[in-house]
């Protein structure tokens, strides 16, 4: 069983004690030699296994398991070797548990080829687009509530004080309860956020804008502007609806409801348009774009290319 002294030195190499306790660990190591050695066994073995983060009543399971089999150590080059062996199944289990954990439903939510509603701990509804992931914070609720989103989500934030931030690749959203729009596509470096009710905090590279109730930032690059929108709400699951809509953000639900990719050079895809776009008929939506246009896309492995 392991006694006082071993489960100090796990708690010390885990992290789990507190200053003062670390102060008085190190002082009383320094005036103990066989304590020390034994620090240097534990030592050895947490870097053979680079495992700090487990918790000492697991290696005590762990230790008395391995004791019922063989009745004394081993001991070769000033290591006990049995103990090493344990730590390893430790972190096997470990490891397999760490997996199922961090590869729950619960921190990730992916709406693949649909439209997916969901509900988070804080009662705020997430709706993601098609192809769009959504990611929770390891301490999401806690002292704030941290999301990542890649694609395209509509947000209705539960009012609280904690406050509420959407990472993306195009910068960073924070508000305190609201409803508004997300669409990012890093690829393109674009994004849109569009405002229903409350206010949001925008912040990209050093810039950070105020929304209002009907206003829209577009990111396009590094060009960020902030625009008067129709402040209403769009649905995904008929049609792609674009009003006066810029051909980047277009192109980016295409690419969502579709699952392709676009190349189109820059300068186009400032251009505005009205249209409204089928969610079941690709080469529908090429066709009316090009109408609409005057220029021609066409699909090409997979990308939505200009002739």
């Amino acid at each position: 069983m392991l006694n006082q002294r071993e489960d100090k030195i796990i708690q010390y190499l885990s992290g789990n004690l507190t200053e003062q306790e670390q102060l008085a660990f190190l002082s009383e190591l320094e005036n103990n030699e066989s304590m020390k050695a034994l620090f240097e066994e534990y030592s050895a073995i947490w870097q053979l296994t680079n495992q700090l983060n487990y918790p000492s009543e697991d290696t005590i399971q762990a230790w008395d398991s391995f004791q019922q089999i063989v009745k004394a150590p081993i001991r070769i080059l000033g290591f006990d070797w049995l103990k090493l062996a344990a730590s390893i199944l430790l972190l096997a289990a470990f490891s397999v548990g760490l997996w199922y954990v961090t590869s729950s439903p619960i921190s990730s939510y992916s709406s693949k080829n649909e439209v997916q509603k969901n509900i988070l701990e804080d009662n705020s509804i997430i709706v993601l687009n098609s192809n769009s992931t959504l990611t929770l914070g390891k301490s999401f609720n806690d002292k704030s509530r941290e999301v990542w989103l890649e694609g395209e989500a509509h947000f209705e934030v539960a009012k609280s004080s904690k406050p509420f931030i959407v990472h993306t690749k195009n910068g960073d959203i924070e508000v305190l309860g609201t409803r508004f729009d997300v669409l990012t596509d890093p690829d393109r470096q674009f994004m849109m956020t569009e405002l229903y009710e409350g206010s949001i905090q925008y912040n990209f590279d050093g810039r950070v804008e105020i929304l209002k109730p009907g206003q829209l930032i577009l990111k396009l690059g590094k060009n960020v502007e902030v625009l008067e929108s129709n402040n209403v709400e769009r649905m995904w699951d008929n049609s792609i609806q674009c009003k006066n809509s810029s051909l980047a953000y277009i192109l980016s639900e295409i690419k969502l409801k579709y699952n392709v990719d676009y190349e189109v050079k820059s300068k186009y895809l400032k251009e505005h348009y009205t249209v409204s776009l089928p969610t079941d008929d690709l080469q529908s939506c090429l066709s009316i774009l090009s109408t609409l246009s005057g220029k021609k896309f066409v699909l090409k492995d997979n990308v939505i290319v200009l002739e």
